[in-house]
């Protein structure tokens, strides 16, 4: 049986207006690496993905040989709900958040949409058009209103201005956190520990044993936040982007 080498991805591909695939073979012979390159720009493909654990020196210097791109370096925290229960602490100090109910995200959210990629692969990439990171995030957003992508948002907010902002999901089984953003007149107020744990509240409410989020290693704040509310860093990966 032939190895499968890439996979064409087919929501990338129709949101950006150009083919995206993504690298998923391990394991190549001289060369051949490059003939796969030559193959998905011959096919059409601008852009290939290639996400790679931290620590596999190999294929990390095979990346870098083909000019590969390290567009992000993917930290995944998990924590264990009942370790926290134990301690009794979830909620932060102030004012805590509510969840946001209306249709699509008002002007607020889609602000700190923005912000809170602001350490993505999308935004870090000088190749990746300004115009499709924004389209992606927004669209991140407004579907996460929505209860596509997200099953609650819950925002912070100070004299109707919101200033801090967290989306909350469900993959296999875990509870996940896709967007965290404060306003940046709000850093330093402990809203984005209050947004975590409030958040933490609500995943245990509703039956989650396990949460996870995924960072950026050079989003220092962010990983400084997950550890300090008792999550655990599981992997590190390197991702790459190849354009074509």
């Amino acid at each position: 049986m032939k190895q499968e080498t890439y996979r064409h991805l087919a929501w990338d591909s129709q949101t950006f207006g150009f083919n995206v695939a993504d690298i998923v073979c391990r394991q190549w012979e001289t060369n051949q690496f490059q003939v796969l390159l030559d193959a998905l720009k011959a096919r059409g493909y601008r852009l290939a993905y290639w996400a790679l654990d931290a620590a596999d020196r190999g294929n990390n210097d095979l990346a870098a040989k083909h000019q590969g791109f390290l567009a992000a370096q993917n930290v995944t925290y998990v924590v264990m709900f009942d370790q926290l229960l134990q301690n009794g602490v979830f909620r932060g100090s102030g004012p805590g958040s509510r969840s946001y109910r209306d249709a699509k995200p008002n002007k607020d959210l889609e602000r700190l949409a923005l912000e809170s990629g602001a350490f993505s692969r999308y935004h870090n990439d000088p190749l990746f058009p300004r115009i499709l990171f924004e389209k992606l995030y927004l669209l991140w957003i407004a579907r996460s209103v929505a209860r596509e992508i997200a099953r609650e948002v819950l925002v912070l907010e100070e004299q109707s201005k919101i200033l801090g902002m967290i989306t909350l999901g469900d993959k296999e089984g875990k509870g996940t956190i896709g967007l965290l953003a404060v306003d940046p007149s709000a850093r330093r107020k402990r809203v984005a520990t209050t947004l975590l744990l409030d958040a933490q509240r609500w995943f245990i409410d509703n039956g989650f044993k396990i949460g996870q989020v995924s960072t950026q290693k050079t989003n220092i704040g962010a990983c400084n936040l997950y550890e300090s509310c008792g999550y655990r860093m599981e992997t590190i990966n390197n991702i790459y982007h190849f354009w074509l």
